[in-house]
C-alpha cells in the first residue's frame, strides 16, 4: 500500500494518507488500524490534525474540496468548497489571549487561483476569503503563532507578507524560485524561505518599524 503523508494526533496516534485516496488512523498499541477513512478517489496532498487533535484535514490532486474528518468515526464531518484546486493549508494556531481566533479553530487555504479562504470548525464554513493577495496559485502559507501574520508565496515566485488582523497587506518579495514552505523564528522577529540557491530572510520587527515610520506600505 503506497503511502504519501502522514500526521501524529498525539503521542500514541497518527493518520496515514494513501496514493488512492484512502487515510487510516493508527496507535502504537494496537496492531491493526483503528479506523479507515475514505476521502478521496486520487492522490491525497497533504494531512494534517489541528494542535488540539480534534479535526483531520485532507485535500488531494486536482481536487476543489478539503475534507475533515472527526478522530472517532469515519464520516465525513465537513466538505470544504474552495471553488478550485486546493494546493496548501494550515491551522490557524491557538493562543487564547489572542481576540482574532478565540472563537474556535480556524483553517486557512489556499487554491489555484490565487484565492485565500479562512474556515471555521464551528459549522465548516469560510469566514473569510482574500482574492487579491495573490494573481497566480498560492502554494504556501505560514501563520506566525500570534495568528495575526501570515505569509503566504505563490506559484508566480512572490511571498507576500499579510496582516490577518486589519486585513492589510504589508510587504511583496520576489523570489528567483517557487517557495515550498516558509518558517517564522520563535519570537516572530524573522521569517525564512528557500528559493533555489538562495535563502530569504526577513526582519519582520524592523519592516513593521520602517512601515509606521514612513506611514506607507509598498
Amino acid at each position: 500500500m503506497p503511502f504519501v503523508d502522514t500526521d501524529w494526533r498525539n503521542a500514541v496516534e497518527f493518520a496515514a494518507a494513501t496514493y488512492f485516496g484512502n487515510i487510516y488512523l493508527y496507535s502504537l498499541k494496537e496492531a491493526q488500524s483503528l479506523r479507515t477513512y475514505e476521502a478521496f478517489s486520487n492522490f491525497i496532498y497533504e494531512i494534517s490534525w489541528d494542535s488540539t487533535g480534534s479535526f483531520l484535514s485532507s485535500y488531494a490532486e486536482n481536487n476543489q474540496y478539503l475534507k475533515i474528518f472527526l478522530p472517532i468515526n469515519s464520516k465525513c464531518l465537513y466538505k470544504l468548497d474552495h471553488k478550485s484546486e486546493v494546493l496548501c493549508s494550515k491551522w490557524y494556531p491557538l493562543e487564547k489571549e489572542n481576540d482574532f481566533i478565540k472563537n474556535g479553530l480556524k483553517l486557512i487555504t489556499g487554491c489555484n487561483q490565487g484565492i485565500i479562504r479562512i474556515w471555521s470548525m464551528e459549522n465548516g464554513t469560510c469566514i473569510q476569503s482574500f482574492e487579491l493577495i495573490h494573481q497566480a496559485g498560492v502554494h504556501c502559507i505560514s501563520i506566525f503563532s500570534n495568528g495575526e501574520l501570515m505569509c503566504s508565496s505563490s506559484i508566480d515566485k512572490k511571498i507576500c507578507l499579510f496582516n490577518l488582523k486589519n486585513k492589510k497587506i504589508l510587504r511583496y518579495f520576489s523570489t528567483t524560485q517557487i517557495v515550498n514552505d516558509i518558517s517564522w523564528s520563535f519570537d516572530g522577529h524573522y521569517f525564512s524561505a528557500a528559493s533555489g540557491d538562495n535563502i530569504l530572510i526577513v526582519d519582520v520587527n524592523k519592516l513593521l518599524q520602517d512601515i509606521i515610520n514612513r506611514g506607507t506600505i509598498d
